[in-house]
């Protein structure tokens, strides 16, 4: 598959096909990580809606704000070595790629409890929900999208 310039892709493309125009990328990440194979394209369906320039400004506790296709957190990002201006965390392949590294560490963190780390991921790492080995509604989807659409 042949890539577009990454400012062309933006103007020319529907927001789906953004997504689509980086699944080699997806995929070498999710195998590098160990991630299982579509769990990055079912928390970008859910978080973003597969827009890589969605922008959410938390108005809760820590006023912290979530960047591009898998929203992830300038501190997330930060504690698994991202250096940047939370700025670049809307580059597709920088969001990907942090986000992927920040869900892995998260899964090592909850030894393989995959809705207790996607709980963590959405919610943060000191709430309730991610201390708690139960599912939530924001699990549930990410897993029901992973899936596809089967739960």
């Amino acid at each position: 598959m042949k890539y577009l310039p990454l400012f062309l892709i933006f103007i020319s493309t529907p927001i789906i096909e953004v997504f689509y125009s980086f699944e080699d990328f997806v995929e070498r990440v999710e195998t590098e990580y160990k991630l299982p194979r579509g769990i990055l394209h079912a928390i970008a369906q859910v978080e973003s809606r597969l827009n890589p320039r969605k922008i959410h400004k938390n108005d809760g506790p820590g006023h912290r704000t979530s960047y591009g296709l898998l929203q992830i957190q300038e501190p997330s990002a930060r504690q698994v070595g991202f250096k940047g201006k939370p700025s670049e965390l809307l580059t597709p392949e920088v969001n990907i790629y942090f986000g992927a590294l920040y869900l892995n560490w998260l899964i090592k963190e909850t030894r393989g409890d995959i809705p207790r780390a996607l709980n963590c991921y959405n919610a943060g790492r000191s709430s309730k929900i991610c201390r708690e080995k139960t599912s939530s509604r924001y699990s549930d989807k990410v897993l029901n999208s992973y899936l596809g659409g089967s739960l």
